[in-house]
């Protein structure tokens, strides 16, 4: 799957994320387990949202109510966390052989 990651205001990718961002943005409510990398994805949309980065399809009050659920879910999630879950999630990442996809400009 592919995750929506901020880099910053000018970079190029953000127009190829967009089908995502959205389908992120209309479904965060109803989300109410999300996984370490769903609030990872939450972070990184809500940045740009804070930058003022979004589809004219979206209101001013819209997104203000979307940043207040990604803040939530983001905050109920951390503040959950025990400490074997924290080791567990430390773990998973020094450990795990991640690839990475990169995508060739043209």
């Amino acid at each position: 799957m592919e995750r929506f990651k901020f880099y910053s205001i000018n970079d190029a990718s953000i127009d190829f994320y967009w089908g995502r961002i959205k389908k992120v943005m209309k479904n965060v409510e109803s989300n109410d387990h999300p996984t370490f990398l769903d609030v990872l994805e939450f972070y990184n949309i809500n940045k740009i949202l804070k930058n003022d980065i979004y589809l004219s399809e979206f209101s001013k009050e819209q997104i203000k109510k979307i940043r207040g659920s990604f803040n939530k879910k983001i905050n109920i999630f951390f503040s959950s966390l025990t400490k074997e879950k924290y080791y567990l999630l430390l773990r998973m990442f020094i450990f795990s052989n991640f690839k990475y996809k990169y995508r060739k400009l043209s």
